[in-house]
């Protein structure tokens, strides 16, 4: 939230960043600064104490609490303001930008906000956003299970997953809506344990929470069907994953 719009841009411009960093599905700017904040200051007694003398009395400190955010501003562009025949020095005051009480009040949000930030979250969380909360677990342990293992990024391997236990109606669901994000984010293949290739080589593995992941040696796919009579196909198919897929 900022009225300057040339801040509102530059925040735009790193948007994949921030929404990267904080975990956000969406991020939203505002220059209605009057929905959201309020500009409250300070006086810097000792200053004004020692400039204005008797004139910075309890008339005028209760002048400067009543400040409007419009006159705030305007001490901020302007670098000075006028309160009767008493002009107010830039750097006097000392302003801060501050939410609303029904924003702080909120259990739906967290807010914080300083005199250059101000920026609200939404923290309630739908039935969409705990799914979604659900497949990035998922991608991070399976980030992880590849770091455990030695698997860089640029690594060819096929990832599967299975669910095991009780079923899981929400973990079944994040699977299925997400699926393709998760693969995004690995740059694998993720699929279901039962596309899995018979005698296919397992680089590691963990169970957790009721989910199975394996990390695999990409597989060639066998047409026994196509093998000469009496050719054993586990044998040519174990032959096979000796190689590097890159030389097939």
């Amino acid at each position: 939230v900022d009225a300057d719009q040339e801040a509102l841009k530059d925040l735009e411009e790193v948007k994949s960043y921030i929404l990267e960093e904080l975990n956000c599905l969406e991020l939203v700017t505002d220059n209605d600064e009057d929905k959201y904040i309020d500009y409250k200051c300070d006086p810097d007694n000792k200053e004004m104490g020692s400039v204005l003398k008797k004139k910075f009395d309890k008339k005028l400190k209760e002048q400067i609490s009543k400040l409007s955010s419009d006159q705030l501003r305007s001490y901020l562009k302007d670098g000075h303001l006028m309160l009767g025949d008493i002009k107010i020095e830039n750097g006097w005051l000392r302003v801060d930008k501050i939410f609303k009480e029904s924003y702080q009040t909120n259990p739906d949000y967290g807010c914080a906000s300083n005199l250059t930030t101000c920026a609200l979250l939404q923290t309630k969380l739908d039935h969409n956003l705990k799914l979604l909360g659900q497949s990035r677990e998922i991608t991070n342990k399976i980030q992880r299970l590849r770091k455990s293992c030695g698997v860089s990024i640029e690594d060819q391997i096929e990832v599967y997953f299975e669910i095991q236990g009780d079923e899981s109606p929400m973990l079944n669901e994040a699977l299925d809506k997400h699926a393709d994000e998760i693969r995004k984010k690995i740059k694998s293949p993720f699929l279901h344990r039962s596309s899995m290739q018979p005698r296919q080589v397992v680089i590691a593995e963990m169970s957790e929470e009721g989910l199975r992941v394996l990390i695999c040696k990409p597989a060639v796919i066998l047409d026994e069907s196509k093998l000469p009579e009496g050719v054993n196909a586990d044998v040519v198919r174990s032959y096979l994953n000796s190689f590097n897929p890159d030389a097939l």
